[in-house]
């Protein structure tokens, strides 16, 4: 049992060397090379455990998805209203989205240039999203704060929509940069989408 373990620490090590990395300047900036000096493994070892800077990436992506997902777990697990769930699920999703920008150095036309090799990643998580949302609205439902016809297609929308301004900052930083004041204004679209959102969905006796 003791070399499986080891195993599962070496690749955890290259992990989160990789994701500082990649974190700090990009994918496209950083190299197997320093990677593998950031831990003092040889680069062949590096090779051993992932034979491409793809491969180092993609694990680093499937990471972040699965801690996202199980952090929005414990937003399900928690007595909170459901609305508050919703909200707090929001902004994780903010910080997730935020973080693989780093990762990329906020080049959008990374994304879409390299979506197709982590295809099954991206359809995987978003299915697993649907399932978070709609699990909130459905327990909405349940408690009366929610009023809705069906709480699949309100996860639905609520998705799509949130994925449609995550687009529009990709455009404008793509365009002309990343400013503060462009992270602060797409967190106050998103606020001001949940606000009025919820101001449309939820029972005024429930407020």
């Amino acid at each position: 049992m003791a070399l499986p373990n080891l195993a599962h620490e070496k690749e955890k090590h290259i992990l989160d060397a990789a994701e500082n990395r990649f974190a700090r300047f990009g994918f496209s900036k950083v190299t197997m090379d320093e990677i593998a000096q950031d831990i003092g493994l040889a680069k062949a070892s590096l090779y051993y455990y992932y034979p491409t800077k793809e491969n180092i990436f993609r694990a680093v992506i499937a990471r972040k998805q699965d801690k996202f997902l199980q952090n929005t777990k414990g937003i399900l697990q928690h007595p909170d209203p459901a609305r508050e769930k919703l909200k707090a699920y929001v902004r994780q999703r903010i910080a997730l989205g935020n973080q693989l920008l780093n990762f990329s150095a906020l080049n959008s036309t990374f994304w879409q240039e390299s979506k197709p090799g982590f295809k099954d990643l991206f359809v995987t998580f978003s299915r697993q999203e649907m399932d978070m949302i709609t699990t909130i609205v459905s327990e909405g439902k349940q408690n009366n704060e929610f009023e809705v016809a069906s709480p699949e297609k309100t996860a639905e929308l609520i998705l799509h929509v949130l994925l449609g301004l995550r687009l529009r900052f990709l455009q404008a930083t793509q365009a002309h940069g990343e400013t503060r004041e462009q992270i602060e204004n797409f967190e106050q679209q998103v606020d001001f989408l949940i606000d009025t959102l919820l101001q449309g969905i939820v029972k005024r006796s429930s407020l």
